[in-house]
């Protein structure tokens, strides 16, 4: 199994890396698990690990780099503190 990541992320961890508060990435994996399948993610993927719940470095990444995608497209994506994204015009 050499694709193992090094070091899954905390809940705490990635809200740190990310410069969020601990509510948002909590509402984000709350309503990524009732969206519809069609929908698009409001956060990056997360792993359960027995009572815990754990983020894959590389899904982190490809999450922002699906939202880099929207933002150039020329319509910004952002996601609010209650999880719910938005889109904006481009300005």
């Amino acid at each position: 199994m050499n694709d193992m990541p090094a070091k899954l992320l905390s809940p705490r961890d990635l809200a740190k890396l990310l410069q969020v508060s601990m509510l948002s990435v909590t509402s984000w994996r709350r309503v990524d698990s009732r969206r519809p399948a069609h929908a698009p993610r409001v956060g990056p993927e997360w792993i359960r690990v027995g009572n815990k719940i754990r983020y894959d470095p590389r899904d982190i990444e490809q999450w922002l780099a699906d939202k880099r995608s929207a933002s150039s497209s020329g319509r910004a994506q952002t996601v609010s503190e209650a999880g719910r994204t938005e889109q904006q015009p481009a300005a």
